[in-house]
């Protein structure tokens, strides 16, 4: 059984024109593999390689753009 890293709660900026691994998407993120699975559902793309996945920050960004919701709290 594979464990999930531990999070440390800190969150790192995802770039549009970078290519990020799973696991260093996840830690920038602070997405679980819960959360990864429940994306690719929702249709976040992940590129595979080999035995590597990669997630793009332009497709994480049109991912947001396209089933992300806006806060009016934050307005």
């Amino acid at each position: 059984m594979e464990h999930n890293e531990p999070k440390t709660g800190r969150t790192l900026p995802i770039r549009i024109d970078e290519v990020y691994t799973l696991a260093e998407f996840q830690q920038r993120t602070g997405l679980g593999r819960n959360g990864i699975r429940a994306a690719r559902r929702r249709g976040l793309p992940v590129r595979q390689c080999g035995r590597n996945k990669y997630i793009t920050g332009s497709d994480w960004a049109g991912f947001l753009r396209e089933v992300g919701t806006t806060d009016s709290r934050d307005r």
